[in-house]
């Protein structure tokens, strides 16, 4: 009977997991992403929170439509899986927020070589996303939020990276609040870029 109720729990968890991934990327969704970063944090341990967000991803699922758009979001996390599984450790997590935005759990001492790799990987391919006139051009003119006609470039890819450990209070809220403000930083800088904030004592 104990070994019954054991082998249900486990069951019972795989269903939660399950249903939490996103069904475009199969990645784990915001439940598992909170519980686990919750669990590093109760661990004490310092670890990198890595936030991942395509640059002008609206724009180009306006133009292209819908399928394309999952297209690209379903590519985006295959690089970002294959990157944490080449450059990053066993226990590492993977997980899709939602739309356009991903999370890496990892360590410090891999997440420059994580972001750089997404990066490259990235710049590569996104290219072939994009009709012939809009690749040779490297932009397209489309309207805004705002209805105005404005001009967007090939989609880049900004990554985000704060160290849980050099927060004065780390908690998911502050880690949250801190990768806003560097993903805001980052997105108003040309092409994609990657920043890892060392400071410490935030």
């Amino acid at each position: 009977a104990r070994e019954f109720a054991i082998m249900a729990q486990k069951l019972k968890e795989l269903e939660q997991i399950h249903l939490d991934a996103s069904p475009l990327t199969y990645l784990p969704g915001n439940r598992r992403i909170e519980k686990e970063l919750q669990k590093r944090l109760d661990a004490g341990f310092s670890f990198a929170n890595i936030y991942i967000d395509l640059d002008d991803f609206k724009a180009y699922n306006d133009r292209y439509g819908f399928q394309a758009g999952s297209n690209v979001i379903c590519h985006v996390g295959q690089i970002i899986q294959q990157a944490v599984a080449d450059l990053g450790n066993n226990d590492d997590l993977v997980g899709h927020i939602g739309g356009d935005d991903y999370m890496v759990l990892s360590t410090p001492d891999h997440a420059e070589a994580i972001a750089r790799r997404i990066i490259a990987e990235f710049d590569r391919a996104i290219p072939d996303f994009y009709s012939e006139k809009d690749r040779e051009n490297g932009c397209f003119s489309s309207l805004d939020r705002f209805g105005t006609v404005r001009t967007f470039p090939v989609m880049t890819i900004s990554i985000a990276c704060i160290v849980a450990g050099n927060l004065k209070l780390p908690s998911p809220q502050a880690i949250s609040r801190e990768c806003a403000k560097l993903k805001k930083y980052l997105k108003d800088l040309p092409g994609s870029n990657f920043m890892i904030d060392r400071r410490a004592n935030r």
